[in-house]
């Protein structure tokens, strides 16, 4: 009797727990951790940041300021009428009559009072034949520099050259190659000597993307300040560097180069970048 009393207060007790949701079907879940995504932990990663880099200073213009600038199959070069860099990022937004707006991004920004230099990521380019938008995530990029031109040449002087800076390489054709790989990196290194014919500049670059590597180098007597270096076949859509020498203040100087270059599996890029030279 006594044993089967006990059995069936047991029963009972299991019944109430049943019904009072004990066990772990009634379990209440755990709450969702910050970071993660719907309650399942996966984590989440936090949103990119608009614009990456940074200025030193604002880009002041002096008398003879120019740009170049590289876009989606177009290239160009000359005097900056006029621009326009945003207080905050430093970024550049209008350069003469080519525009960047709507919601925008520019990378790799870099600069100081005597240049100024990024990557166009996204956001409305709108210039004088039309507008191309750039979505953030394809190859689409304008890369851009801003410069002021030395009012002359130093007398006979070799300089020596910083390890650069650099907007990220961006893919434009040759070899398909996967969407992670439309931006890569660039190291380099460059030259620079004055003489009674001008400036001699050289610059080698190269590139990585993917994993793949290439490089590119060049050399150019550049006769006047205000004179665009070509090496290669740049102008012509493949292999080259464009070189520029700038007035980077204090009596230093800045070796400028907008460059193409082809990967070792035949996938072509193009980018920026600047070195800050100083007198030996």
């Amino acid at each position: 009797m006594k044993k089967s009393a006990l059995l069936a207060s047991l029963l009972a007790s299991a019944l109430v727990l049943a019904g009072c949701g004990g066990g772990d079907g009634g379990a209440t879940p755990p709450a969702t951790e910050p970071g993660t995504a719907d309650g399942g932990g996966k984590p989440v990663d936090p949103p990119a940041p608009a614009n990456t880099g940074s200025v030193s200073a604002q880009f002041v213009a002096g008398a003879a300021p120019r740009y170049m600038l590289l876009g989606i199959g177009s290239q160009s070069f000359g005097r900056l009428d006029n621009h326009t860099q945003a207080a905050d990022s430093g970024a550049v937004t209008v350069i003469n009559s080519t525009t960047l707006g709507g919601d925008t991004s520019t990378r790799e920004i870099s600069g100081d009072a005597g240049f100024a230099m990024g990557r166009w990521a996204k956001g409305t380019v709108t210039f004088s034949s039309g507008t191309r938008v750039l979505d953030g995530v394809s190859n689409a990029a304008y890369h851009y520099v801003l410069l002021n031109s030395l009012p002359a040449f130093p007398e006979d002087a070799a300089y020596t050259c910083d390890a650069g800076k650099f907007a990220a390489p961006t893919y434009i054709g040759g070899s398909n190659v996967a969407a992670s790989a439309y931006t890569g990196a660039t190291t380099g290194t460059a030259t620079l000597a004055f003489s009674d014919k001008g400036a001699a500049i050289g610059v080698s670059l190269t590139a990585t993307a993917g994993g793949i590597s290439g490089g590119v180098s060049g050399n150019s007597q550049v006769a006047t300040p205000s004179n665009l270096g070509i090496t290669g076949a740049f102008l012509s859509g493949g292999a080259g560097i464009g070189l520029q020498v700038a007035d980077a203040g204090d009596g230093k100087a800045l070796v400028v180069a907008a460059y193409k270059v082809n990967l070792a599996n035949g996938a072509m890029y193009q980018g920026v970048a600047t070195f800050s030279c100083s007198p030996q």
